[in-house]
């Protein structure tokens, strides 16, 4: 079953995390995009920063080939970037393990990556490859697309049971209220209500 993790590593484990160094203004973002070929987290949008000093500082980095200006929008500029095939970092786990990068954003201290794998067994395997190659891995949160709202994590249905369980004391020991309470809050059976606490909390 496919996985979805959102994931936290420090900025100079990741390739484009050494450009804050240089531009610590910078604003990066990956373009997601569907991987043709061996290319590698090939788009990348840029604001905040003069665009030329930005294109010499990639085009001297060793783990470039080349650089591509393609487009702007507003203050955002899309870079096409060629890497190196020995790009580090948490880099080549993705690619061992077959992972679909789905959103990556940058900042001085840290990378947060959205990345999905087609099982959890694959997660598990890009973790160790992670801590094998010596890759501080914070995992952030871990979730079933199938059951993911457009807003989050949480369907609206699943955060209201939540919020309810905790307004009415349902957390607490002892509890302040039982499933049956609940259901009546809700508006729902208490069955309902069990299934939408237990899949929330998962």
């Amino acid at each position: 079953m496919v996985v979805i993790a959102d994931l936290q590593v420090p900025a100079e484990q990741f390739a484009l995390g050494r450009l804050f160094e240089r531009f610590p203004d910078v604003r990066v973002e990956l373009e997601r995009v569907i991987p043709v070929g061996s290319s590698v987290i090939p788009l990348v949008w840029v604001s905040g920063v003069a665009l030329g000093e930005f294109e010499r500082e990639l085009r001297g980095d060793p783990l470039v080939q080349d650089v591509k200006l393609l487009t702007e929008a507003g203050e955002r500029t899309l870079f096409e970037i060629d890497w190196d095939p020995d790009v580090d970092g948490i880099v080549q786990p993705m690619v061992r393990n077959d992972a679909d990068l789905l959103r990556g954003e940058g900042s001085p201290e840290t990378w947060e990556f959205r990345v999905q794998f087609e099982s959890r067994d694959r997660l598990v395997a890009f973790r160790d490859d992670c801590l094998e190659h010596g890759v501080r891995l914070d995992l952030r949160r871990l979730y079933d697309p199938s059951e993911e709202s457009e807003r989050g994590v949480l369907t609206d249905a699943q955060r209201e049971a939540l919020l309810v369980a905790y307004d009415e004391g349902y957390w607490r020991v002892p509890r302040r209220t039982t499933l049956t309470g609940l259901g009546d809050a809700l508006g729902i059976s208490d069955t309902a209500v069990s299934q939408r606490l237990r899949r929330g909390v998962n």
